[in-house]
């Protein structure tokens, strides 16, 4: 017995109904499996700023010394961006107004296979700045370290910036897990030595939202600690 038109019509809107069904199912299947819940890691660091002919090296006694860990964990450990800031000198030469920061950098991020990010950047930028000061600061290159990663080129990264300019670094990464180590000179030109926050972060922006460590430096004349 043939099937009239209608019951043909009838037969293909059941048909799409059931495929947008299972496609939406599907869909929405991707999409939780896609979706992060990330716990982004912050810390802060302050530190003071020397006198004339002062360098402070790296002491475990001496409270101008530093290090701190923001750590972000994604998918309840399913992926880890350990994100440390070190300081490795404070000092002034023969100029008052002028003090250098020395600050150590190290990335270690461990993934699962199916969530690996395939880059990652070193951002800096200033949180504050006036026009009676000169800041500076650059992230030094020859004293990059790379295990499973790699930086970008020269031409799509900016080492150094002065002012709330950003400067970063970039780099591809090739396995589940890598580490970077690098470090960062910070120079404060300044009659009032006035209080500064120089915010560091290690952003990872390939997977499906951003995930983000920060640390921010603050230093001062130390009244405030």
């Amino acid at each position: 017995m043939s099937m009239s038109e209608e019951g043909k019509v009838r037969l293909l809107v059941i048909s799409i109904v059931a495929m947008l069904a299972v496609m939406m199912v599907v869909a929405g299947s991707q999409q939780r499996e896609h979706e992060l819940d990330v716990e982004e890691g912050y810390d802060e660091m302050d530190i003071e700023y020397v006198e004339p002919g002062q360098a402070i090296p790296p002491t475990e006694d001496d409270k101008k010394m530093k290090n701190v860990t923001a750590v972000t964990e994604i998918n309840e450990g399913d992926g880890i961006l350990e994100f440390s800031v070190e300081t490795k000198m404070i000092s002034c030469g023969g100029d008052p107004t002028h003090n250098t920061v020395s600050l150590g950098l190290l990335v270690e991020g461990y993934f699962d296979d199916n969530l690996s990010p395939d880059s990652i950047r070193f951002t800096a930028k200033l949180l504050n700045d006036n026009d009676e000061s000169l800041i500076t600061f650059s992230f030094l290159k020859a004293y990059i370290e790379a295990e499973g990663a790699t930086m970008w080129p020269t031409e799509e990264i900016k080492s150094g910036a002065r002012g709330t300019e950003t400067a970063y670094l970039g780099f591809d990464t090739h396995e589940d897990e890598f580490i970077i180590r690098d470090e960062i000179s910070w120079n404060i030109f300044d009659e009032d030595l006035r209080n500064y926050t120089l915010e560091l972060s290690a952003e990872i922006e390939s997977l499906s939202e951003d995930v983000t460590s920060t640390v921010q430096v603050t230093i001062s004349d130390g009244d405030e600690w």
